[in-house]
């Protein structure tokens, strides 16, 4: 498989962002070995905003119009860090409980046993 259709399919699948990185820093150096520095950076930043699990910090990174892939990775990781320290940033997770009890056979009695939780 060439270069190109690699890095165009890549994505991070649960791996750390370093490791991403540097899969594509890999595919790129290997497959665009005679282009300029300057291309290989283009390359692999792009590739690497586009495939980063956490499209939020790729679309907030994007703008900032990182030119290395180190720096990318700079400001997905600060996006990452930020986005768990601010509240509210992301959507709690909100589950049903319900206790049942096994004496009662009205709904209303089970309705008043069910709460809602967060996580």
């Amino acid at each position: 498989m060439t270069a190109r259709r690699k890095l165009q399919d890549i994505n991070q699948n649960n791996k750390s962002v370093e490791k991403f990185a540097e899969l594509i820093q890999e595919i790129v150096t290997e497959g665009y070995s005679d282009v300029p520095e300057s291309v290989i950076d283009t390359i692999s930043t792009n590739t690497f905003l586009k495939g980063i699990e956490n499209k939020r910090a790729a679309l907030t990174d994007m703008d900032k119009d990182p030119t290395t892939l180190e720096s990318a990775i700079q400001l997905v990781k600060g996006a990452n860090n930020n986005q768990r320290l601010i509240p509210g940033a992301r959507k709690q997770e909100v589950r049903k409980v319900r206790f049942d009890d096994a004496y009662s056979d009205s709904d209303e009695e089970l309705e008043l046993n069910s709460r809602s939780i967060r996580s």
